[in-house]
Parts: C-alpha cells; structure tokens; sequence
C-alpha cells in the first residue's frame, strides 16, 4: 500500500513538471470548485456564500419588522420586489462584467441615456417598437464601444467605463436639455403592465433573465469561459479560450441589460428623466459584490446578484420607513460595499491559507516516501 501511494505521488509529479499549466487552468476553469457539485445545486446557484446572503435578507427584515411592522406587509413586500427590478436586471450584466474581474461604471449612465433615446424616438412618431430598438441599440452601442477599447486597446476597465459614464450622462442632457420627455405611444405600457401566462412582464423579464443567466454560467461553455478570464485570464487565453471576444461580449451584455431595465421603467413612469440612472452603478456593484462575487474575477453567480439587489433595496426601503433621510441612502451603500469587499478579502486571505497548508500537509508525507530508498522494500 506504502509502495502504490508513492507511486501515485511520483506520478503526479511528473505530470505536473510535464504540464505545468495543468493546475492553473483547472484552477481559471472553476472545474475544482463547480465539477464536483450536484448538478442541482450548480443550477439553483446555491453555495455557502448565497446561503450566508438569503439568511441574512429574512434577519434584516425580520429585525426591522420589530420596530416597523408594516416591514412584513404584503403591499410592502411588493413594494419592495418592484422597487428591485430595475436593479437585479442591472445586476445580471454587471455580474458577467465583475466576474471577468473588469467593472462597469457606466451602467447608470447608459440607463439614463437609453431611457431619453428611446423616450425621444417615441416622443418624435417612431412608435413603441421603434423607441424600444433605439434604446436597446444605445445600451449595445455603448456596450461594444466599452468591450472594445478593454479587450482590443487593453484600456483599463475603470477607466474606459468611467469615460463612458461621463460620455453617456452628459448625452442625456444634449439630446433633450435637461428636460423630461413624456411617453404616450399606444401600446408601450404593456411592456410594464402586461403578462405572460398570468405572470406580470415586470416579475416574468426580470427572473427569467436572472434564470437564463444562472444556466448559461453554470452549464454553458462561453459560461464557464467567463469564470476562467477571471480567474486568470492568461492561463485562459493560453488554452485557447477566446478572451478578447469573452470581454467584448459581457460588456455588450452588461449595456444591453442597462437599456432593458431603463425601458422597463420607462413603460412604467412614462416619463424619462435624466438623471434617472443616478447612482445605480455603485448599488449593481454593491448587488453583485453582497451576493458573493469578487471584484477580482471569477467567481459570482446569479442567484447571489438577485439577493444582493434584495438587499440594498430592502435597505432603502428600511431607511425610507424609518423616517431617515434618503441622503442617507449613498452613504450606506457605500458602507454595504466596504464591507462586503473587506468579507471577500478576509475569505479569499482564509481560503489561501487554508490550501497551502492543506497542500503542504499532503506533500509531506507524499515527498518523504518518494525520496526514501526504503520505501517498497521487504523489512
């Protein structure tokens, strides 16, 4: 038995030294970490980390109802699903972007952008489909314009987005003013207010993108690219995973999410406003980051997102109720995301820590029977 381990252990080692990139690229894949999981878990998106989340979401209400017991009403509660749509969609593109370790600040931006093109399209005679086109491209356009100076330029991801944020904001005042626009064309509230199958479009869009999103991370090979970019994005290009066209695409996507949810919400208000975007790109962050993903790459999952835009919109709505002013609502955001940040730097710190030991623990004994001439010899 001593003789067949040291044999195993010699023979790893040898693949190792022929294949150096082999524990890197396992490692970058996410095989280690979702290869082994049930296939039911992988699906639900449902980890240690998201657990940790949901738990904490029914604690904060739970705690808050004590104190504000219309916290637990069902128009409140409905109130709050709503109030979080916008967000869990913005959520979904940025979650693609963060796990590729990049970051996307111009989502609130594009929304608010998309919004006054789609609303101003409308507004001209261009008709429902026709607004809702010209605000879909907006997002795509601006999306496209991110993933290529990242992917093809090599800009950094900070820098070109917060370009575009500035860009996109200041567009959003030329193309009306700073005026509002208002939506009357027949037929564009029913992408608010309509259904699909008895389910209302504003519940039914959100969470299937949230649905569509999950899978196609955890199942999907582009999916599983993502992961892998993020995780070193080196290892991935070495294996022949298609980096610079990955990027471009989870920026599209993450633009593309930002002018649906604003389309959303303006068949809703049917009235755009410009600064209607405004601070939604740290709280998609502060969503993603609370439900688990890491500013450094991959790792993040849908499910997460969706509960961390729960979170910070039960806040808002706790901070609304509880007769504080909702100036207060930027400074705890901001708190929420330091901490969230600090939790994922101490995890990833643990998590390290723990692996090297746990390799160390196994080389040892592995290393002293492959270097002893005794081993394998009748005593």
């Amino acid at each position: 038995m001593m003789k067949l381990r040291a044999m195993i252990t010699q023979k790893e080692q040898m693949e190792q030294t022929m294949n150096p990139q082999k524990s890197r690229v396992e490692s970058a894949s996410g095989s280690r970490r979702f290869g082994r999981a049930p296939l039911w878990r992988r699906a639900a998106g449902l980890g240690g980390t998201e657990l940790v989340v949901a738990v904490a979401l029914v604690l904060l209400v739970l705690a808050t109802s004590v104190f504000r017991p219309v916290v637990l009403s069902a128009n409140n509660l409905e109130n709050v699903i709503q109030a979080a749509l916008p967000l869990i969609i913005l959520a979904m593109g940025q979650l693609v972007v963060v796990a590729t370790a990049g970051i996307d600040l111009s989502v609130g931006s594009v929304f608010s952008l998309s919004g006054m093109v789609s609303a101003t399209v409308m507004h001209s005679g261009g008709g429902a489909v026709g607004g809702v086109l010209a605000g879909l491209a907006t997002g795509l356009v601006i999306g496209l314009i991110n993933g290529f100076l990242i992917a093809i330029v090599k800009m950094a991801a900070f820098i070109v987005t917060l370009v575009t944020m500035s860009v996109g904001a200041s567009l959003a005042f030329v193309i009306t003013g700073g005026n509002s626009v208002p939506v009357s064309s027949p037929g564009f509230t029913e992408i608010y207010s309509g259904n699909v199958l008895g389910i209302p479009n504003y519940y039914f869009f959100a969470f299937l993108l949230v649905i569509v999103v999950q899978l196609f991370m955890a199942f999907l090979v582009p999916g599983r690219w993502i992961y892998a970019i993020g995780s070193n994005q080196r290892a991935a290009s070495l294996v022949g995973i298609p980096v610079k066209g990955t990027l471009i695409s989870v920026y599209a996507f993450s633009g593309v999410c930002a002018s649906f949810a604003s389309v959303l919400t303006l068949s809703y208000l049917s009235n755009a406003e410009v600064s209607s975007g405004t601070g939604f790109e740290l709280q998609a962050i502060a969503a993603v980051v609370i439900g688990g993903a890491s500013l450094f790459g991959g790792r993040g999952t849908a499910i997460g997102a969706l509960l961390g835009a729960l979170i910070i919109t039960t806040i808002q709505n706790v901070v609304n109720l509880s007769g504080i002013s909702s100036f207060w609502q930027g400074t705890v955001t901001g708190v929420v995301i330091l901490i969230a940040v600090l939790a994922d730097r101490v995890i990833n710190v643990s998590n390290g820590r723990f692996t090297r030991l746990f390799e160390r623990s196994r080389a040892e004994p592995a290393g002293s029977l492959v270097n002893n001439p005794n081993v394998g010899e009748t005593q």
